[in-house]
């Protein structure tokens, strides 16, 4: 079959949990002989290394920069439109969207395709463009009203700014449910996403995200006095997980461990990075190749995954599952996966317990190695990279 992924910015380098995620999911369909092309909106695509990255998939890509139409757009919408809009894309694509909707019409139009398929809110008004005689799949993992939801809720904001946030949750609540009734199917990697929508479209599917097989697994429980957080931390959301466990509970858990090392992996900004030096015992690793990663983590005690907003699967945690890392999260992080608290991973909602439950799993052999093997059980029943796939072909056909 062929396929053509509308994505909003190149899949490298693999730094984030969306860039995991699909890095796998196309290296699986290719794998499996099947073709897919790319149709990238990213204004900075033009480096010449990205695109040498892509060619052992043997797809084509199609290059439609946003560069172009900034012009379109004031400098001061621009300039703030992050803070008031949720993303300065909205703006830009205003200002683009019927260019990029004539550019997508024509290549499906000279390749053929079997199926579109689209998995960013962003993009999801593209979908109209597409011929009718292509299936055209969405799959929602990330709903952005959520993430407005979590901003509103937040008691550093004033009440004016709360009504904002919950009115802008409801404006893209409803730019999703137009999208959805226009695909002629949708998949949702979660249930919890699913009820989200769950009037818009009958034709909807859970669809668990295929996970790469891991190159290693941790077999040594033997305590290391290491922890794992990886994350991209340009992203706010990441960034203030990080600094929240710093900042509540680092300092006592250094205090029973001094020989402790929490290694931070991604992108993360010079500005947190002088903020933590405080810190002592942490250590910015910077973006690592998906083999360092994977060698970093399997000489880890356990990964951290401290989140408090956003929406959708968390990656990065069934990533850590997968190498057999024990995993603390918060509900937030959990949010999505099916997995059981005590059984298959540790469970924290305040500082003084992600610190309890930190503290017995570093205390024990036995239990790191126990979550290790459930967290291996549930990706080869839930999440397994064949049957995923296998399931989205038959959809797909």
């Amino acid at each position: 079959m062929r396929f053509l992924f509308i994505e909003q910015s190149a899949l490298w380098p693999v730094n984030s949990g969306h860039k995991q995620l699909m890095a796998s999911f196309i290296e699986g369909l290719s794998e499996m002989g099947h073709t897919v092309d790319l149709f990238i909106l990213d204004r900075v695509f033009n480096e010449p290394q990205k695109a040498k990255e892509w060619e052992k998939f043997g797809g084509k890509i199609f290059y439609h920069s946003l560069q172009m139409d900034y012009g379109k757009v004031p400098a001061f919408l621009l300039k703030w439109g992050n803070r008031l809009f949720g993303d300065e894309h909205f703006l830009v694509e205003t200002a683009s969207l019927e260019r990029y909707k004539k550019a997508l019409n024509l290549v499906c139009k000279a390749e053929n395709y079997d199926t579109v398929f689209c998995n960013f809110v962003y993009n999801f008004p593209l979908i109209s463009a597409v011929p009718s005689t292509i299936k055209t799949l969405l799959m929602e993992y990330n709903h952005q009203s959520q993430i407005e939801i979590d901003l509103a809720n937040k008691l550093q904001l004033s009440p004016i700014m709360r009504v904002f946030y919950r009115n802008q949750a409801e404006r893209l609540k409803q730019y999703e449910r137009k999208a959805h009734q226009e695909a002629k199917r949708v998949l949702y990697i979660s249930k919890e996403d699913q009820k989200v929508f769950i009037g818009v479209d009958q034709s909807s599917d859970v669809f668990y995200p295929p996970m790469k097989p891991a190159t290693l697994r941790k077999t040594d429980f033997s305590f290391k006095n290491a922890l794992l957080y990886s994350s991209d931390l340009s992203r706010n959301v990441n960034r203030d997980s990080l600094m929240w466990f710093l900042a509540q509970v680092w300092e006592e858990l250094k205090a029973k461990f001094p020989q402790l090392t929490l290694y931070v992996t991604g992108n993360a900004p010079e500005s947190l990075k002088s903020w933590a030096k405080g810190y002592h015992g942490v250590e910015f690793t910077g973006f690592l190749s998906e083999v360092k990663l994977e060698e970093l983590a399997v000489n880890c005690d356990a990964f951290i995954a401290p989140i408090f907003s956003g929406s959708g699967i968390k990656i990065k945690i069934l990533w850590a599952m997968s190498l057999g890392l024990p995993v603390v999260t918060t509900p937030k992080g959990a949010e999505g996966i099916e997995i059981v608290p005590g059984k298959d991973f540790e469970l924290a909602d305040n500082p003084n317990l992600f610190y309890k439950k930190l503290r017995n799993l570093l205390e024990d052999d036995h239990l790191r190695k126990k979550y290790a093997e459930s967290g291996k059980s549930i990706i080869e029943m839930k999440y397994s990279e064949v049957k995923s796939l296998k399931y989205f072909l038959e959809i797909s056909a």
